[in-house]
């Protein structure tokens, strides 16, 4: 895969910045990228010191970003190994991490399996920011492109404590880009590029256009991302119905009012159109079973806020609010059987997710017994499923030729059905001396599960409805650990914890029928 980036500053007449990494799509050499960067004092005091886009991996991985539980394991790819390895989504960024495997879908969609399970069991959440994306476990995957991820975090066994019950076998934190540039001094555009990349395997283009500016506080960024690839080639042979195309953009605005403090508001929306190869949701696969995503939608909306203080009981606080919307058009074409083939499109329309966050640090001692850290917190969603639509038109078949038409007119195949989560925990991290943290904290989570009684397919589950139409649930959860510091290199790490995951409305049902 080939990728040039340029990359201006307002501070040095005409700067630029060229990086080009050639080579095979899967043996990939990169050479050196020469940054002509703006001015030291462009860069935002108040952030950690900006790393390197190119440089020696070395044996320092990567710090997370978000908040986490320090006995948990956890693997993270930084811009700088993306900026390396050039992916073409962020499925290619995930099989980069240690413990994670990958299956395709498509060209960029497919699923993960993380400790033995797949993504696409709701077993392994997707974080954007620290806020949970839940609405398209097998697609939601293909949403990002590589050029707006500043990293990405792998937690890997059960993270409950912190990010939800169902946190059974880890999760997947997507860190964004954010504007870097410093506040102080005067608004304006002080940076921006642009990327264009290609990759041989699916004959894949891709290109992201950016620029920021800050100032008076405030700080701005934007930017514009398209990809479009064939059907990729696989040892076997092209893997047909793999084509995707996509195009999206991202925007935030940021106020600090002093220099430990931020507000922020972004808005992402993306909206591709790709096909299933093969795989979860797409067996047996083209030509058989021609399944694609035309199109498929996401919008993004956040409110947030990160603060640091000193001298008082609290040393950190973090909150936020998030509004996410899905639409999804699944057209497909069976022809399994050599009497018909049906020709279908299946709207399904949200969820729409409303939730938010609230966490907090507050550090604290005892004399003689080592330091503790304490985070506390709550979360909390709302999701509305309206229900999908559908049409189909079947044509039969006779020596190949069509001899009869049948029509299904648009109907709603689904009731709609609503969910509510709200949970609050508590996060104890003690270190009694320098090479060893014990931690323990609970968690406990309320589940309210709703679903309306039409239409449904048939009378015979109506019954089954109306027994879970409304349910309630309590879930405790926690987790006890310890991280023993061997050497600089080395440390050992335990963990016990519970975890839990309520079940989705049409589990609550089938349930019952079986």
């Amino acid at each position: 895969m080939s990728r040039v980036t340029l990359e201006a500053s307002s501070t040095v007449a005409s700067a630029l910045l060229v990086s080009l990494v050639m080579g095979p799509a899967r043996a990939q050499e990169a050479l050196p990228t020469i940054d002509v960067a703006a001015q030291p004092a462009d860069i935002d005091a108040s952030r950690k010191e900006r790393r390197p886009i190119v440089g020696p991996l070395g044996p320092a991985p990567a710090e997370a970003k978000s908040l986490k539980q320090i006995t948990q394991t956890i693997s993270v790819v930084d811009r700088q190994q993306i900026e390396l390895t050039n992916p073409t989504g962020l499925l290619e960024i995930l099989a980069q991490a240690p413990g994670v495997a990958i299956a395709r879908a498509g060209g960029i969609g497919g699923q993960i399996y993380l400790r033995g399970f797949s993504s696409n069991t709701m077993r392994s959440p997707l974080y954007v920011d620290g806020d949970r994306l839940h609405g398209r476990n097998t697609l939601q995957l293909s949403y990002f492109a590589p050029e707006e991820i500043e990293q990405v975090e792998v937690i890997r066994g059960p993270a409950s404590v912190l990010y939800g019950s169902d946190a059974l076998t880890g999760l997947v934190n997507v860190v964004t880009r954010q504007p870097s540039s410093n506040v102080d001094g005067p608004f304006r555009f002080r940076r921006g590029g642009a990327s264009f990349g290609y990759a041989s395997a699916a004959t894949a283009l891709s290109t992201y256009e950016w620029a920021e500016g800050a100032g008076d506080g405030f700080s701005v960024r934007g930017g514009l991302a398209g990809r479009k690839g064939l059907s990729y080639e696989t040892p076997l042979g092209v893997a047909r119905n793999g084509d995707y195309r996509s195009i999206g953009g991202d925007f935030s605005l940021g106020y600090s009012p002093t220099p430990d403090q931020r507000f922020s508001a972004s808005f992402r929306g993306y909206v591709e159109t790709d096909g299933r190869a093969g795989g979860v949701g797409g067996a047996p696969g083209y030509p058989y079973l021609n399944v694609r995503q035309s199109p498929n939608e996401l919008l993004m909306g956040r409110l947030a806020y990160s603060g640091d203080f000193t001298g008082g009981l609290i040393s950190h606080v973090e909150a936020s609010a998030y509004v996410n919307y899905f639409d999804t058009h699944l057209a497909t074409i069976n022809t399994t059987s050599a009497k018909q083939t049906v020709f279908s499109d299946s709207h399904v329309i949200g969820p729409v997710v409303i939730g938010g966050r609230v966490l907090a640090v507050a550090p604290w001692s005892i004399d003689g017994f080592g330091s503790v850290v304490t985070k506390f917190g709550g979360d909390a969603f709302y999701e509305r499923r309206p229900g999908s639509l559908g049409t189909s038109v079947t044509a039969t078949l006779s020596n190949g030729v069509v001899t009869a038409l049948r029509y299904s007119p648009l109907t709603q195949s689904v009731p709609e059905s609503f969910q509510t989560n709200g949970g609050i925990f508590m996060l104890h991290e003690w270190t009694p001396f320098e090479a060893l943290t014990v931690s323990a904290g609970g968690r406990l989570d309320y589940f309210n599960t709703r679903t309306r009684l039409s239409p449904l397919a048939s009378a015979a589950l109506l019954s089954a409805y109306v027994a879970n139409s409304d349910t309630d649930r309590l879930a405790p959860t926690g987790s006890i650990g310890a991280v023993l510091r061997v050497a600089p290199a080395l440390d050992v790490v335990g963990n016990i914890s519970t975890a839990f995951r309520h079940p989705t409305n049409a589990e609550l049902w089938r349930c019952c029928m079986e």
